[in-house]
């Protein structure tokens, strides 16, 4: 359980690591309930507590960390791509199966989600910008194209912020012609 890697691979493989590391976790959990019938010091049931959560918790922020920093990132390659989505991926399928107690999975993906958030705001504001240049709104929108088409866990929602930018440009430049930037 200490050792465990991060699983770089479908969905379903994932979520299938995850469910058997819940259900290692949860029998870790349940043996500290037979502490009163077995001598502790044979059988180690406090391990949970002492060894296992917090390795899994600096597991855990050091995931967050990893892809905190990626995203942050002016211009991320395909490599930090890659990387972001193993460490988001297996965040989330954890997250699914992930129910023991003393791990904030959701804070985590939280973490990692505020900091695409704020990214795509960064960019969408200098997108909108009354007296920005043409290259600058469209350097914005292609980086916007790249993380929505290199990280589908968002894309649904970076691709409607894409349509609000294009949207609000066109009725900017209505009478000059939109097309520009393909409009």
């Amino acid at each position: 359980i200490l050792s465990f890697e991060l699983v770089d691979g479908y969905e379903k493989q994932r979520d299938e690591f995850y469910k058997d590391f819940e259900i290692k976790l949860t029998a870790l959990c349940q043996v500290r309930e037979l502490k009163d019938h077995v001598n502790n010091d044979i059988y180690g049931l406090n391990s949970y507590d002492k060894e296992c959560l917090p390795t899994l918790k600096n597991k855990l922020e050091r995931i967050t960390s990893l892809a905190v920093s990626i995203i942050e990132k002016p211009n991320l390659t395909r490599a930090d791509y890659n990387d972001f989505r193993l460490y988001y991926d297996n965040l989330f399928s954890f997250e699914k199966y992930g129910r023991t107690s003393g791990l904030d999975i959701k804070r985590h993906l939280e973490d990692i989600q505020q900091k695409v958030s704020e990214k795509l705001a960064r960019l969408q504001s200098t997108a909108e910008e009354p007296d920005a240049e043409i290259s600058e709104i469209a350097n914005s929108l292609i980086e916007m194209k790249s993380l929505a088409d290199n990280i589908p866990s968002f894309k649904e929602k970076i691709n409607e912020q894409i349509d609000e930018v294009l949207k609000g440009y066109r009725n900017k430049n209505k009478d000059q012609g939109a097309d520009t930037i393909g409009c």
